[in-house]
């Protein structure tokens, strides 16, 4: 089953790269920017076949020439502060391309795939999960609209928050530039994913 969905997204990153590179920005809209893809029939169609999408978000981005590279993040949410938890690190050689994440509990590890062109790269981080947020509840929020993309600035795709209180809040995850706002709800376990794109090659 995990070959099927690393084939489907394999399929699905192909696909949406021609429409994406086609796409061109309306005038009051952000140069450089990423959203949630938007399969198209032949996707849906796709994902059908091979099981379904489940666990599975894809973004479409788009930069400038002078980008060189991208890093996703994976963040833990410690005394109020976001730590660095883990990172996946890679070169950009097109102006566009899209982003799959595939995860269900998150401190379990990510698989985070990338496509621009004809260039495909994934990875897959695996831990065991936390014990002491085994059984509680989770939700997570996904970036659900475009946003601007700035040179080395953090921009959040996804927040998952573990609790065992019976009410749980589901901030939009641009408040991953707020994370006092997530300490004052107490949760037991706040995690954070980020793309962030740079004019500086990897080294």
């Amino acid at each position: 089953m995990k070959k099927l969905t690393a084939l489907l997204l394999v399929i699905i990153l192909a696909l949406g790269i021609s429409a994406c590179a086609g796409d061109v920005p309306q005038a009051q809209e952000p140069e450089m920017y990423i959203e949630p893809a938007q399969l198209n029939e032949d996707e849906e169609k796709m994902a059908q076949l091979l099981g379904g999408m489940d666990g599975q978000h894809i973004f479409d981005f788009s930069v400038d020439d002078s980008v060189r590279s991208l890093s996703i993040k994976l963040w833990k949410l410690e005394d109020g502060e976001w730590t660095d938890w883990q990172a996946d690190r890679q070169m950009l050689t097109e102006g566009s391309g899209r982003i799959a994440l595939g995860f269900e509990d998150i401190t379990e590890g990510c698989r985070i795939a990338v496509q621009t062109g004809s260039d495909f790269s994934a990875s897959s981080g695996s831990r065991e999960a936390d014990e002491a947020l085994e059984g509680m509840g989770r939700t997570t929020a996904y970036l659900s609209q475009r946003r601007e993309i700035e040179y080395d600035k953090e921009i959040a795709l996804a927040i998952q928050t573990f609790t065992d209180k019976n009410e749980v809040i589901s901030y939009d995850p641009e408040y991953f530039e707020h994370p006092e706002e997530y300490e004052k709800l107490g949760y037991e376990g706040v995690f954070a994913i980020t793309a962030c794109f740079s004019q500086e090659p990897l080294s």
